[in-house]
């Protein structure tokens, strides 16, 4: 009998709100609809602890530092010190636009009225910023490059567009903090910022002939072409839209559009932001096109690239489809890449609600983004690292301000807006974490109970002022393959439900009628594509992790993301020998309340145990 040698991926004990309101939207192309962050109320769980730690950190900083860059742009007197680590680069206000955008979704999400306070604090110096330069320029980019920019003289090297890095990466945090901020937050002013804004970026880039734009398109972006057409959805001002189009960049949307797979080697986050602007643009026009390039894009990077815990990168870009054996390293596995797989999820399950995009949304959202946070701190993981004995390492508080601390603090602060979604008759749950959403439109609101997924039951009860018709969509995930339990009301249902698949209850709802869904989670085994001898041990969704000790770790917290320990000696990884590919003959589970696993006399040198890797 052939022996397989399973590794495990072992780490050291470390361990969209509102819905935008547009006319132009076609009705036929968005089918199920996320419901605003005000109306989804987290309980207690690992993810209302994640959110409240965030929330934390977010008061702790400082609105006056994070201003710093628009001041001094404009020629206003500063407040304070510019924040440390890229924000002393030409990066400088990235980190700012993501922070206006996180406080927006964490009051949306809280309620929390210092928040608000902050964002329209922000808001207002930003309009004096605008103010002073009298153009409609509100940005923390040096001005004079995109004198060079407009004026069609602009360069593309090493540095970026004209000396100024990633100018348009920047603008656009800035550009999506302001929309967040009136979206989420009701703020006027922050939308007549950012129109007075996309004005002038309109007036600059007309300029520019079609040749020279998509020249420029070389450097990194962001998302500018999906918040231009937030802001055409918003106003129905179709300037914004065109704008949108022309940032639509060819050399990345046309193979993509054809199905021809040219993604190896490319930037993940230069790529994806590109993406998620076609799904927006595509919601908004219902051009074909977009969701081609969509679609495919989702397909080939989730279905050939991405890893057991949701990454889908290696030291930030796309590898060839098929390959993972050789790429599990300490800049595995970035946080931002999947933050943007994440957004780019919503938008091809509000089109088809597939299950199987939920199934990646869940594996990622438990794997990685919950586990990417310092549970301390509320510092955050850039590379998620996936090199076996390796461990999590997490942004000092103020000394690094990586791209991924700026994606990080939005992360936590979103973590209502996918548990449901919804269109006129009915309901989906998507994730199982405890909630209430309150449905105003329909007099309805429900509450899951759940210790998921430390316990495999979940309880829906559904309050409602009138007895109403309605869809209970379940999502029967890919892993539970042990069956599943209904009942309504203490009666057993007779159900057919197969894994990767949404579990439909169709009935007369009244008051009070309660739902309880049993998942069996089992423990399976999760195989490298281009090595069936490599693979991880998973619990349900969960990726487990190997408690390998402390000893001769440094400190996890850092400024130059891990790779000031990529060369750290890592402790001895146990290796799985067995005969058989079912984790569960090999590792038991030791504990009924915690989830903690052991090996069972196949590890070598020795036995180890296991514990999920967000933990």
């Amino acid at each position: 009998m052939k022996t397989t040698r399973v590794l495990a991926i072992v780490l050291a004990i470390f361990s969209i709100g509102c819905q935008l309101l547009s006319a132009a939207e076609p009705a036929t192309v968005v089918k199920a609809k996320s419901f605003p962050l005000n109306r989804v109320t987290l309980l207690d769980s690992p993810f209302k602890k994640a959110m409240d730690t965030n929330k934390a950190y977010l008061l702790k900083l400082d609105a006056d530092r994070m201003l710093w860059p628009f001041h001094e742009r404009a020629g206003l007197p500063t407040k304070g010190e510019r924040y440390g680590g890229w924000e002393q680069k030409d990066l400088v206000g990235q980190t700012s636009g993501h922070y206006l955008t996180a406080c927006s979704l964490m009051y949306a999400a809280s309620g929390d009225k210092e928040l608000k306070k902050r964002v329209d604090y922000m808001v207002s110096e930003i309009a004096k910023a605008q103010a002073k330069h009298g153009n409609g320029y509100a940005g923390s980019v040096r001005p004079e490059v995109w004198t060079e920019t407009f004026s069609g003289k602009f360069r593309v090297g090493k540095w970026g567009l004209s000396g100024g890095y990633v100018p348009w990466y920047i603008l656009h945090k800035t550009y999506a903090g302001l929309v967040d901020a009136h979206v989420h937050t009701g703020n006027p002013q922050a939308l007549e910022v950012a129109r007075k804004f996309a004005d002038w970026a309109k007036k600059g880039t007309d300029n520019l002939t079609e040749e020279q734009f998509q020249k420029s398109l070389a450097c990194e972006y962001g998302g500018m072409n999906d918040v231009m057409a937030q802001l055409h959805a918003i106003t129905g001002n179709k300037d914004y839209l065109a704008l949108a189009k022309r940032f639509n960049h060819k050399q990345v949307f046309d193979p993509l559009a054809e199905r021809r797979d040219e993604l190896a080697g490319k930037h993940v986050n230069t790529t994806l932001p590109k993406i998620i602007g076609a799904a927006r643009i595509h919601e908004l026009t219902g051009e074909k096109r977009f969701e081609t390039i969509v679609s495919f894009l989702w397909d080939r990077v989730i279905d050939t690239r991405s890893y057991a815990p949701g990454g889908v990168d290696f030291h930030e870009h796309f590898r060839a489809p098929g390959e993972e054996s050789k790429y599990l390293n300490w800049d595995s596995c970035e946080t931002c890449a999947v933050y943007n797989m994440l957004k780019l999820t919503r938008h091809v399950f509000g089109w088809r609600s597939d299950a199987k995009y939920m199934d990646y949304y869940e594996r990622a959202l438990y794997n990685q983004i919950l586990g990417s946070q310092d549970p301390k701190t509320g510092g955050v993981t850039y590379f998620y690292s996936l090199k076996p004995g390796h461990f999590k390492t997490y942004s000092t508080e103020e000394d690094a301000m990586w791209c991924c601390v700026g994606t990080g603090v939005e992360n936590h602060s979103k973590y209502g807006d996918t548990i449901y979604y919804h269109d006129a008759d009915s309901l989906w749950v998507n994730l199982f974490i405890p909630s209430k959403l309150d449905w105003k439109e329909k007099g309805l609101s429900v509450t899951q109970e759940t210790k998921f997924p430390n316990d495999d039951t979940t309880t829906i009860t559904l309050t409602t002022k009138k007895t109403q018709e309605l869809s209970v969509k379940i999502r029967v995930p890919y892993w539970a393959t042990k069956g599943v339990e209904v009942s309504i009301n203490g009666k057993a249902e007779k159900i057919d439900a197969k894994p990767q698949s949404y579990l439909t209850l169709t009935r007369q709802w009244k008051d009070g009628d309660t739902i309880k869904l049993r998942l069996p989670m089992s423990l399976h085994l999760y195989t490298a594509r281009d090595d069936k001898n490599l693979g991880v041990v998973m619990f349900g969704p969960l990726v487990l992790a190997g408690e390998l000790g402390t000893r001769d770790m440094p400190e996890n917290i850092c400024v130059n993301n891990n790779k000031q320990y990529s060369g750290d000696p890592v402790p001895t990884v146990p290796v799985l020998v067995t005969d058989s590919r079912d984790p569960s003959a090999c590792v038991k589970r030791t504990s009924d309340k915690a989830l903690k696993f052991r090996t069972q006399n196949v590890a070598k040198p020795g036995d180890v145990s296991l514990i999920p890797l967000h933990e």
